[in-house]
C-alpha cells in the first residue's frame, strides 16, 4: 500500500486537489481532503464552481471519496484562498 500527501491551496478558480495525474493510477485509492480553513471548499469535477458543485466541504472537516482510474478531483472557494491537506492512500 502507497501513501502520498500534499497541501494544496484552493483558489477562486477552479484547483486540482488530488496528488497524482489523471493517468490511470487511481485504480482503487482513496482520497481523503481535510479543510485546514475557516471557509467552505466546493469540490466537485474540472468544472466545479461555487454554485454548481458535489460536496460542500465545510470548515475544519474532511471528506474520503473512492477513486478510479478516470477520476480529478477539484475544489474552489468565494473568495481568497483556503489550504486543504489531502491524504492518498492506495492498494
Amino acid at each position: 500500500m502507497s501513501i502520498k500527501t500534499d497541501r494544496v491551496n484552493v483558489v477562486t478558480s477552479a484547483t486540482r486537489l488530488d496528488t497524482q495525474p489523471n493517468t490511470g493510477t487511481y485504480q482503487g485509492d482513496t482520497v481523503t481532503v481535510q479543510n485546514l480553513g475557516t471557509a467552505s471548499v466546493y469540490l466537485g469535477g474540472s468544472s466545479v464552481t461555487t454554485s454548481a458543485y458535489g460536496y460542500e466541504l465545510k470548515a475544519n472537516s474532511s471528506l474520503s471519496i473512492d477513486m478510479t482510474a478516470e477520476d480529478s478531483l477539484f475544489g474552489i472557494v468565494t473568495a481568497g484562498t483556503v489550504t486543504v491537506s489531502v491524504l492518498t492512500v492506495g492498494a
